[in-house]
């Protein structure tokens, strides 16, 4: 029967031991592609509010003040602590 700590050293030895491979995996990759849709849509809406002249002062500062803006912060924070 072989061990865990058995079969690193094996595998080290025979060269096929991957110490990236040996890290745990998450079970659904999925959940963070999810917030590329939104950080699309709120780059490009800064862009198009930057270029209409809309955004007055600094853009991180128009993001606190924006509506849009925050609640699409907020669903891209929810997305990433359900990934978690």
């Amino acid at each position: 029967m072989r061990t865990a700590q058995a079969v690193p050293e094996r595998e080290a030895r025979d060269g096929l031991w991957d110490p990236c491979n040996s890290l745990p995996h998450r079970s659904d990759p999925g959940s963070p592609r999810m917030l590329n849709p939104l950080l699309l849509y709120w780059f490009g809406r800064a862009l198009m509010m930057a270029h209409r002249r809309e955004m007055p002062d600094d853009p991180i500062l128009y993001t606190f003040r924006d509506g849009a803006s925050r609640t699409t912060v907020a669903a891209m924070i929810c997305i990433m602590l359900a990934a978690i």
